[in-house]
């Protein structure tokens, strides 16, 4: 048989535990075809009815962790309250400061409120006098005219005189007819005059209208000021208040610990949900009675399962299933792999020869192993805590029984012929997370190889590991041996620097504008900087002006440009902030390489993603993983912060 149908086997094993789901091309196979897993395994319908609870259960338990590490936090907090005085007056200090700025931030809006209104009465003068001119002018042409043509009525002399205030010309004598329609003309006259002023008068008046707005603006942000001012004083209060701002936390603790125990019930409630449904499969297949092999391997399964989940395990650590030999077949998403197939490699191949014993990569207990077969090239899957399921393929499984127990490192099968994928013996490794492959080498140790077989994606999670197993390392002697991006710097800061010295245009080289114009969005200023490498280079490969991480710039032909190098990086920040992208805050979303259906920055599926990766892990000076977030944390805000950056220090034009 080939591969694709034992492909078939795992999913559907995985599905088996509530995580995936048929498509009826993979379930309705004929008999020559048929999988061992459609033979031997309770029908596809145990997935479906499992499949809701269980998810329910992995949600409530992160829902139960997330309270124990917001609980923990308050409790930190609650010690940190309880530090020396001086520490308790250098935090009153900064609030202090922050007081100060507010106040002058107040005073200067109040300069500028003073001076609108000055601006305002004065074009209210502007106003009254021009209206007074035009009335006064009106009044003293009107008895001019009036008394001349009177005059010339009665001494019928010479009407030139007309023609100079008028701006026409007149013959020398003028018939009383002529006068009066001359009068009329020159009326018509006046009252284009009379509107031209009034255009002028609209004008000022919107000027004014415009300066009342501007006032109201100001007198809107006086209010937030005065706001911010309460806020910083209460802030003050409370720190020198310690003894209130401790009971303030130990209430937040107790509502917490109610919240972990409502999510707790919840919990066993879902779990007895969850049995009852397996119960239900147990009468469903008339496993009361039977002892059919679907029976066994569900009471087998059940038991696991729940003593699994029940005794609260976690992964103790995870391992090497087999040490490699040689160099990797092809590692979790592999570049090479996916240019020659265009397709991903989801899973591990470790080249070793045949007879090598293979190890369980953490512990838990077997869920299946079928010994190789004409059609089946040897599996053995083990069930880890946490929703995690690894699975070894080409593989002669051990003498250990079905369900039972395995420690970090037990020996469940041994490596075979089998040269799938990387045309080199190798043994096959898949890692499941809440049903989901996920990438085995984020987990394992890398420590324990030789440098020379490391992948240069996985650069700084042998650096990272080593230093955890406190292993002398010489970084950019490393750099030379797996070829890792590395930049060199103590600080992240100063990673930043050196990326943008090395690598950015000069319009592009200041810091500064891309840590404001990151941080102002709540942005990782490290992704931004890397996006604009991975777009353009920094600047050096503009497809537009300015345009630095390409934002509107689309392969069907759209092209946007921006005027100035801070709106250029203030697009990257702002864009992963749309109607869109606001909802991700994990790399792997933004691009096709882990998004391959919803809207996204990248449409590239693999290399922009390993960029941004590989460019991240450099400048932080870690292993950066494929879910890493991009957004903000408050403590690399506090970080930025102690530089001298504020979140409201960038533009505030839209992008």
């Amino acid at each position: 048989m080939k591969y694709k149908y034992f492909s078939i086997l795992f999913l559907a094993l995985c599905a088996c535990l509530g995580h995936i789901t048929f498509s009826d091309s993979e379930t309705n196979t004929d008999n020559k075809t048929q999988s061992w897993w459609m033979k031997n395994m309770p029908e596809a319908s145990i997935i479906t009815d499992i499949n809701a609870v269980q998810q329910d259960l992995y949600e409530l338990s992160y829902s139960e962790k997330r309270f124990a590490d917001m609980e923990q936090t308050f409790l930190e907090s609650k010690t940190l309250l309880s530090q020396t005085r001086q520490d308790l007056e250098e935090y009153v200090i900064k609030i202090e400061k922050m007081q100060a700025d507010v106040e002058k931030n107040i005073s200067s809006s109040n300069e500028q409120r003073k001076q609108l209104e000055e601006e305002i009465a004065f074009l209210e003068k502007e106003i009254v006098e021009i209206k007074k001119r035009q009335e006064e002018t009106k009044t003293y042409i009107r008895k001019m005219m009036v008394n001349q043509y009177k005059a010339q009525i009665e001494e019928q002399t010479n009407m030139s005189f007309y023609g100079m205030i008028f701006e026409k010309t007149f013959g020398a004598q003028l018939s009383q007819k002529d006068a009066l329609n001359s009068l009329q003309n020159s009326a018509s006259q006046l009252l284009e005059r009379q509107k031209s002023i009034e255009e002028q008068l609209s004008k000022l008046s919107d000027s004014k209208n415009k300066k009342i707005a501007a006032k109201n603006r100001i007198i809107t942000r006086l209010e937030n000021y005065q706001e911010e001012l309460k806020d910083t004083q209460e802030m003050k209060k409370e720190v020198l208040s310690q003894t209130i701002a401790e009971q303030g936390l130990q209430r937040k603790i107790e509502k917490v610990a109610i919240k972990k125990k409502s999510i707790a019930t919840k919990i066993e409630t879902k779990f007895a949900e969850y049995e009852k449904n397996l119960q239900e499969k147990i009468s469903q297949y008339n496993c009361n009675s039977q002892k059919t092999a679907v029976c066994i391997w569900i009471r087998g399964y059940i038991k696991a399962e729940k003593e699994l989940v029940s005794s609260g395990a976690t992964v103790e650590n995870w391992s090497w299933p087999v040490q490699p030999q040689k160099w990797f077949g092809y590692h979790f998403r592999d570049q090479k792999f996916f240019h020659q197939t265009e397709k991903h490699h989801e899973w591990l191949d470790i080249l070793v020869d045949a007879g090598i014993p293979v190890k369980a990569i953490a512990n838990g207990y077997v869920l299946m192993k079928q010994h190789p077969t004409s059609d089946f090239p040897g599996i053995v899957i083990v069930k880890h805590p946490g929703w995690f399921m690894s699975m070894y393929i080409g593989v002669v499984p051990g003498d250990v029984a079905l369900f039972s127990r395995v420690k970090t490192g037990d020996i469940i099968a041994t490596s075979r012929d089998y040269m799938e994928h990387s045309g080199k013996n190798n043994v096959h490794i898949e890692l499941y997370e809440n049903g989901t492959l996920t990438d085995p080498l984020e987990k394992i140790d890398l420590s324990s190889l030789s440098a020379e077989i490391i992948p240069a994606r996985y650069g700084w999670k042998y650096i990272d590991d080593s230093k955890k197993n406190k292993k002398n390392i010489d970084i950019e002697s490393l750099q030379k041996t797996i070829g890792f991006f590395y930049l060199s710097g103590n600080t992240e800061s100063e990673r930043q620097e050196k990326l943008l010295s090395t690598y950015a245009s000069k319009d592009f080289q200041d810091r500064t504008v891309w840590v404001e114009e990151s941080i102002a969005e709540s942005i990782d200023p490290t992704f931004v900087l890397c996006v604009g490498l991975a777009e353009s280079t920094l600047g050096k490969n503009l497809t537009t002006d300015g345009n630095i991480g390409n934002v509107g710039n689309t392969d069907s032909g759209a092209r946007r440009d921006y005027a100035d190098p801070r709106s250029g990086v203030r697009a990257i920040s702002s864009v992963v902030n749309n109607t869109w992208l606001g909802g991700y805050t994990t790399v792997d979303q933004l691009s096709g390489w882990g998004n391959p259906v919803g809207p996204i920055y990248a449409s590239s599926q693999t290399n922009w993603h390993e960029n941004i990766i590989k460019c991240m892990s450099a400048i932080k000076g870690k292993y950066v993983g494929n879910k890493t977030n991009f957004r903000l944390s408050r403590a690399a805000l506090l970080m930025y912060e102690k530089q001298g950056f504020t979140q409201n220090a960038g533009t505030e034009k839209d992008v």
